[in-house]
């Protein structure tokens, strides 16, 4: 028997379901990821299938069923439309990004209020920031991936737990993570890190939002951060909406 349930919810993604309905993926702060049918959304009389739109903030009521794995909608109204993100090349594509994230790397059914919480900011401040949409991009990623366990420890080398320097080279092991300088020469690492490089590692995993960054070193950290996740996630391919950075 189903449930009637009502709870806020972001659009991940619309898909066509035959020729009248649409399968939407949405996150919500209540019942994590998953996928609702819409049926005969298509329709020119339906009202719902504009509010079904990614990056809608939405409030959905939809009948849910433990035993079937994609729940039926019954209605939705919009609390918050992001246009601004689809009328921007850059922040279309990072925001993108961002849905990216949440629909390969988070669990079914699993709830998680601060994502939900940062998912309402970033799409906020990629609708209306004057910030730049790469910066707030990476500033996401280190976000999400720590809050979901792949974060790094910035603070000391994994090897000689040494201060790691703020003005010297500092390594990255897949296997080991950070390094020292000392360390990273006597082992296999994957990426050098400069001292300018690293600094603005540690000023994006922070608040600190006085920084100075170039856009070759903000595309380096975007490579940087997939490869870390594609190592760490099994069937983790990278986000198609940043193909342009590989």
């Amino acid at each position: 028997m189903s449930e009637i349930l009502k709870t806020e919810a972001v659009v991940l993604r619309k898909v066509s379901q035959g020729d009248s309905s649409s399968i939407v993926s949405i996150f919500t702060p209540d019942y994590g990821k998953f996928s609702i049918i819409a049926k005969g959304v298509k329709s020119l009389k339906s009202k719902l299938n504009s509010r079904l739109e990614p990056f809608n903030h939405i409030e959905v009521v939809f009948y849910r069923r433990s035993s079937r794995d994609v729940q039926m909608i019954k209605s939705a109204d919009i609390i918050e439309v992001h246009g601004g993100i689809v009328e921007d090349i850059d922040r279309y594509m990072f925001a993108s990004a961002v849905l990216e994230l949440f629909l390969k790397l988070l669990p079914d059914n699993e709830r998680h209020e601060i994502l939900f919480k940062g998912i309402l900011r970033i799409l906020k401040l990629f609708n209306k920031s004057e910030e730049n949409p790469k910066v707030l991009f990476v500033k996401f990623f280190l976000f999400f991936i720590n809050e979901i366990g792949y974060g790094f420890q910035l603070d000391k080398c994994q090897i000689s737990g040494h201060k790691l320097s703020e003005s010297g080279k500092v390594y990255y092991s897949y296997n080991e993570g950070f390094l020292c300088d000392e360390c990273g020469r006597d082992h296999l690492t994957n990426f050098n890190f400069s001292a300018e490089l690293f600094n603005l590692l540690i000023c994006l995993s922070s608040k600190n939002k006085s920084m100075v960054c170039s856009s070759e070193d903000l595309n380096f950290l975007i490579i940087f951060l997939q490869k870390h996740v594609m190592f760490h996630v099994d069937n983790f391919g990278g986000l198609n909406s940043l193909k342009v950075f590989e």
